[in-house]
């Protein structure tokens, strides 16, 4: 993102004073309707920004999906939130010039990723200070941190489908991780995505690991497809694909722990875990150590 332009202090007096969803939680003095409202307004101005060539480091696909959360949870009106931001532009740039009303979007979206990483970092910094009181199991609040320190999808991706084989089943109940998993590739993106291993991506084409996500679907499956064009594939070889993937994944399983230890570091460790009576269950788990090391 380029610097904010001079507009900037205009955006921030206006975005500042309202209910904007990344500076904090709801905190009960604000309607939630108030909530949707500039959580849709800096969904918008965001996805404008990435599709005309200003790029993110916070997908607006997160904040678009806390405004269907919204919806869903309190009832709130797309329609009103929409009337909303559209009222506070057309207000707020009603005197300016086209390339103007386009800067302050630009200003919009900055202001907005700005607001929303600051929420995450101290959420994570929460987190992490409880898992490291704790110890246990790699949860979801790990995950996150990891992930917003070292960038690496991957590693992630590969952890949930090893650790979750199968994923949650066809009529299972949702698994955090697994609805980590779905927000994490609708975050990296088609270009994220793309780095992930086929072990991951076969995985999340063959079970599902997600309650519901549309995006993340999409895109899995379009990097499933893209890679089977890459590979000039049929359906019968992709199937044969897949199945070797699949193979090779679970031949690795003895040497995975060892393997994913090195790959998180020392203060996490791995175990290969073989329930009885569950053929082809196995899984690695992994859990961060406590304050004393253990």
């Amino acid at each position: 993102m380029q610097a904010l332009r001079r507009l900037r202090p205009v955006t921030a007096a206006f975005i500042g004073c309202a209910a904007f969803p990344a500076a904090a939680a709801y905190n009960g003095t604000d309607s939630y309707q108030d909530l949707a409202n500039t959580t849709l307004e800096c969904a918008t101005a965001m996805q404008y920004s990435e599709d005309h060539g200003e790029p993110l480091r916070f997908s607006s696909a997160v904040l678009f999906d806390e405004f269907r959360e919204l919806e869903r949870e309190h009832g709130v009106s797309r329609e009103v939130a929409a009337t909303w931001a559209k009222e506070q532009f057309d207000s707020l740039t009603a005197n300016m010039t086209q390339s103007q009303a386009e800067d302050y979007i630009y200003d919009t979206a900055a202001l907005c990723e700005e607001l929303t990483i600051e929420r995450e970092d101290r959420r994570i910094a929460a987190e992490r200070q409880q898992a490291h009181e704790q110890g246990g199991e790699i949860n979801v609040p790990f995950l996150r941190e990891h992930f917003a320190a070292n960038r690496n999808p991957r590693l992630i991706a590969d952890y949930i489908v090893d650790r979750h084989p199968g994923g949650k089943g066809r009529m299972g109940d949702p698994i955090p991780e697994g609805e980590y998993l779905g927000e994490l590739v609708v975050e990296i993106g088609k270009l994220g995505v793309q780095a992930l291993s086929d072990a991951a991506i076969v995985a999340m084409i063959t079970d599902p690991y997600w309650q519901y996500n549309p995006p993340a679907t999409r895109l899995a499956t379009e990097e499933y497809q893209r890679r089977l064009r890459v590979l000039k594939f049929n359906q019968r070889d992709a199937q044969a694909w897949a199945g070797r993937v699949q193979a090779e994944r679970r031949s690795e399983m003895q040497s995975m722990a060892a393997r994913s230890a090195e790959r998180w570091g020392s203060s996490v460790k791995c175990t290969n875990v073989a329930p009885k009576g569950l053929e082809g269950k196995s899984y690695t788990s992994c859990r961060t150590l406590d304050r004393y090391g253990q």
